[in-house]
């Protein structure tokens, strides 16, 4: 299957050669792709946007401790993910398996990641 035009955005960080490599990366996007691809230079900013807090490391303006390269995979699934909207509703951090709570849920579509690690 092709997934056309699934990508919403992606800000690219970090990225050596600065604003002159980020110029010539974007002469190569086609013009109608190019407000999908972003090269932030307030990365906290513009990512304070998208993630919570939480799930932001400090250096990027979030509150989650900095990781080594080598302390980022497996992936780490966040409480919270959904924000702030998603509170009150059943989380694998107040049910200790979250198929045992199925009573208490209202909408099945409500379930994060987050909340399906513990299924």
């Amino acid at each position: 299957k092709v997934y056309c035009g699934r990508m919403v955005w992606i800000k690219i960080i970090n990225m050596p050669g600065g604003s002159v490599l980020s110029k010539v990366i974007n002469s190569t996007i086609p013009a109608d792709k190019k407000d999908k691809v972003n090269f932030p230079q307030d990365v906290p900013a513009a990512l304070a946007q998208h993630f919570e807090h939480n799930q932001l490391e400090q250096r990027y303006g979030g509150t989650a401790p900095d990781l080594k390269p080598s302390e980022t995979y497996p992936y780490r699934f966040f409480p919270n993910p959904r924000g702030e909207a998603a509170r009150g509703r059943v989380h694998a951090e107040s049910q200790p398996f979250v198929h045992r709570a199925t009573s208490e849920v209202r909408e099945t579509e409500d379930f994060s990641l987050h909340d399906s690690a513990n299924l």
